[in-house]
This record gives structure tokens, sequence and C-alpha cells, in this order.
């Protein structure tokens, strides 16, 4: 495709290399525990002239570019470049609250995701559990 960063575009074939037709969901987000369980329903036929859902041609992600492949495709941006993977790794921070509770960490650790070579995958150790030293007692 010949489409450039911020134009409009309908598939990622528009695009041009190194970009991809991002188009964002038009489904609320929810967790499977949200839903309710309710009977099917049988579904209502669509209109003949809807169009389809358009987006904008945005880059790919680069290498170490912050990614969430779940909550990218949902909001219409684009995956990581090809040949990089998007890898969620524990960074040390001595953390003790939990900021996301969708996220499991150790405790004195969050998680982050990135965009990382396999060569950086394979090679990744996942740092050692924090010791916390223990309060003395004031009595």
């Amino acid at each position: 495709g010949q489409a450039l960063s911020g134009e409009t575009c309908y598939a990622n074939e528009e695009c041009a290399p190194g970009t991809c037709c991002g188009i964002p969901s038009d489904e609320p987000f929810v967790s499977r525990r949200e839903v309710p369980d309710l009977p099917p329903t049988p579904p209502e036929p669509l209109p003949p002239t809807l169009p389809p859902p358009s987006g904008t041609c945005k880059p790919l992600k680069k290498e170490n570019a912050t990614c969430n492949e779940m909550f990218d495709k949902w909001r219409g941006d684009c995956p990581c470049e090809t040949g990089l993977t998007c890898f969620s790794f524990e960074v040390a921070d001595g953390s003790t609250e939990i900021t996301n509770p969708w996220v499991q960490t150790r405790p004195g650790y969050s998680r982050r995701n990135q965009c990382w070579t396999q060569d950086r995958i394979d090679t990744y150790q996942s740092p050692p559990d924090i010791v916390f030293a223990a309060k003395p007692f004031a009595g």
C-alpha cells in the first residue's frame, strides 16, 4: 500500500511499509466475569449498506516500545515490527502496592511489556526475589 501514517485506511494492505491499519474496536472492553449469562438471542440482520470500519495508518512499534497485544488491538494501535515480540517481564522497583490488580507480580516488582527480539527474550532471566528487611520492633 501507499497510504502514509495518519491517512484513513480499511485494511493493512492499504498502508505503506512499516505501518498498519489501526482500526479501534467498537466493542466495549469487558472481562468474561462481567458478562452476564443470558440466553442466546438471534442475531439481527445487518443493513446491506453498512460501511466497513475504517482506521488510520499508524507506525508499527519499534524495539523497546511499550506494547500490550490485547489492548493495542482493541484501541487500534499497531503491533510490534516484524521480528519483534511483545514480551512481558518483571522490573525490580521495590513496589509494595498493587498498581494493576489484573497483573500478578511478586512483592517489590512491577510488570512491563515491550517489543523485544527473540534473542533478547531467549537470554532474559527473571530477577531474583527481593528480600525485605524486617522493621525493628519498637517496643
